[in-house]
C-alpha cells in the first residue's frame, strides 16, 4: 500500500490537488520483479504509477531512462510517439514514475478501427 506522505508528496510534485484515490492494478501474472501499477486520481484527472518490486528496484528507472535514450535518436513527429513520464523518482529505495491516464483502444471492431485511423492516419 502506498503511504499518506507519498500520496502528499505525488499531489504537490503534479501542482493539482490532493490525490484522493490510489487503486492498485492487479497483475496477471506474478513472478518476484513484477512491478506494481497504480491508477492514482484526484477531483479532475487520473495518473498511472508503475513502482519497482524490491527484487529489482532501478527497473523503472531503467526503462524510463531507455524512453530518454530512444527519444534522443528520434527527429520531429516521431519524438511525440513515446511519451516520457511526469515524474519519476525514488520511494522507499524503489524506483517509480508517473504517466497521464491515457483511455484504453476499444474492444469495439468498428470503434477501433476508427480510434486507429485518428491516431495513425
Amino acid at each position: 500500500m502506498l503511504s499518506e506522505s507519498f500520496l502528499q508528496d505525488l499531489s504537490g510534485r503534479l501542482g493539482h490537488d490532493t490525490v484522493t484515490a490510489a487503486e492498485l492494478i492487479p497483475n496477471t501474472i506474478s513472478v518476484p520483479d513484477s512491478t506494481e501499477k497504480y491508477i492514482i486520481r484526484n477531483a479532475r484527472d487520473q495518473w498511472l504509477l508503475i513502482i519497482s518490486s524490491e527484487v529489482s528496484p532501478s527497473i523503472v528507472k531503467r526503462a524510463v531512462d531507455r524512453q530518454h535514450q530512444v527519444r534522443s535518436l528520434l527527429r520531429e513527429a516521431a519524438v511525440e510517439s513515446i511519451e516520457l513520464p511526469l515524474i519519476e523518482g525514488l520511494v522507499a529505495e524503489k524506483s517509480y514514475a508517473v504517466w497521464r491516464w491515457r483511455q484504453p483502444l476499444s474492444s469495439k471492431r468498428l470503434r477501433l478501427k476508427i480510434e486507429r485511423m485518428l491516431l495513425a492516419p
